[in-house]
């Protein structure tokens, strides 16, 4: 990947900055783009960098256009990107066979001749998956230790080589991958031990994380629409539920189902949490209350749109184009189709939510999008953009747009800020608060491209 095909288009609108990334252009030509896209730090000004690995070449891109790139050389199967001796300095360690090694981050062209830090023998050392991102380094005792999992323990060693510590693992001898922590998450996860190879969340290390990407059990049971609609037919007790408030242990928890009529039923209950966060009794599901459309859910937290700290119900519905063929025809014929979304706000002093909608929008897009699955609504996040600790809404409008909504008092009838790509979008990399600021930036893709709306 050369140097002029990063380059970077930025457009700048009222609260984001889009930042255009085309991926190797040589791998465009064999189809989508495999490229790995995580956040983390590359320097010291406290605002995250987005990170794209395609290969064995990683490009850095700052939220002001910089763009740092390092290839690695052969050998390398886990990195982590941390300033390990204080300096101010951002730079790589990583497993190269036996040996622990760093890399400078700001180069360009030819592998750079790694430094050797020390040897250790890993279950890493012999991995063919990489390179991919790990977290190596972690606090041991206020010392920078890098984490070598071993088939028996995880030894914490200084950059000379030197063993701080030791966590044997029982009963590791019967696994042959170790497992890592979230990147960007709780370096103490590394104690759990050895599970396999663990799909890594990739946010900020040293920043406060986004809750947008983050998955507790704590929080939620569920992430799809098609559970929604499958648990019509279960009892109250299994269906979804996500937690709409939570008091010092005491959890208002909602539990949710999507009949055939796209009808939401909603039964709350609260739940006593222990100091683990589990139930203290088995949850007891109230009286159901429908509510007109289908819950829209989204790989980001549930919304709170008028930021009283209770999660909202956002729900969609659409016209039925009728049976007729001529109705059906006009459907197909006139390519889009309208869809309504209702902002129903909690009530901590009824314990429901409202019946009448506080909010609605509407607004049309791809009659197809209504056959691809439960939910016609494409790659939907519910973030606070603005920073004024409302939820705010953003989602595809069209394949290769974009839309943004800021709540207020009211959705606007169109969106604020409008995004149009050289590519159909095709998933959300990343959501983030990459300046620990209160405001969520979103990493789209395509097959192509990497789009990085970076919030002001």
């Amino acid at each position: 990947m050369s140097y002029t095909a990063l380059i970077v288009c930025a457009v700048t609108s009222a609260f984001f900055e889009l930042h255009s990334i085309p991926l190797n252009a040589d791998a465009a030509q064999r189809g989508p783009s495999p490229a790995l896209v995580f956040f983390a730090n590359a320097d010291k000004d406290n605002v995250a960098d987005l990170f794209v690995l395609e290969g064995n070449v990683m490009s850095a891109h700052s939220h002001n256009g910089e763009l740092r790139q390092t290839t690695f050389p052969a050998g390398v199967s886990v990195f982590d990107i941390v300033d390990i001796d204080g300096d101010g300095a951002y730079e790589i360690v990583a497993v190269q066979g036996k040996s622990i090694v760093r890399l400078p981050i700001a180069l360009q062209g030819d592998a750079p001749e790694p430094v050797k830090l020390f040897d250790a023998d890993s279950i890493w050392s012999t991995t063919a998956d990489g390179p991919v991102p790990r977290v190596l380094v972690v606090e041991r005792g206020g010392i920078a230790t890098i984490a070598i999992p071993t088939l028996t323990a995880i030894q914490y060693r200084r950059i000379d080589g030197s063993i701080v510590s030791e966590a044997p693992h029982a009963g590791a001898e019967s696994f042959s991958h170790a497992s890592a922590p979230e990147y960007g998450g709780d370096p103490s996860t590394l104690e759990i031990g050895y599970s396999g190879f663990v799909d890594f969340q990739p946010l900020p290390r040293d920043l406060p994380p986004a809750k947008g990407p983050l998955y507790y059990y704590a929080e939620s049971s569920y992430r799809s629409s098609l559970e929604l609609r499958n648990a019509a037919a279960e009892e109250p007790n299994n269906w979804p539920w996500f937690t709409v408030y939570n008091k010092q242990g005491l959890v208002t928890r909602a539990y949710c189902a999507v009949d055939e009529s796209l009808m939401t039923m909603v039964r709350t209950c609260d739940v006593q949490m222990d100091k683990e966060g589990f139930p203290e009794t088995i949850p007891s599901p109230g009286p159901a209350r429908r509510y007109p459309g289908a819950l829209v859910t989204s790989a980001s937290d549930f919304p709170d749109f008028n930021g009283d700290g209770y999660k909202d119900l956002l729900l969609w519905s659409a016209p039925t184009p009728g049976i007729s063929v001529d109705a059906l025809l006009r459907a197909v014929v006139g390519r889009n189709w309208p869809i309504t979304l209702a902002a129903h706000m909690y009530s901590p002093s009824k314990g429901r939510f409202e019946p009448e909608a506080e909010s609605t929008l509407m607004f049309r897009i791809p009659v197809t999008w209504f056959l691809e699955g439960p939910s016609p609504l494409r790659n939907p996040v519910f973030a606070d953009f603005n920073g004024d600790k409302k939820t705010d809404l953003a989602m595809c409008t069209e394949e290769n747009e974009y839309g943004i909504w800021y709540y207020t008092d009211d959705f606007s009838a169109i969106p604020d800020e409008k995004y149009t790509f050289k590519e159909n979008i095709t998933d959300i990399e990343l959501t983030a608060d990459i300046a620990g600021n209160g405001k969520t930036s979103i990493v789209l893709r395509s097959d192509h491209y990497v789009y990085a709306l970076y919030t002001k």
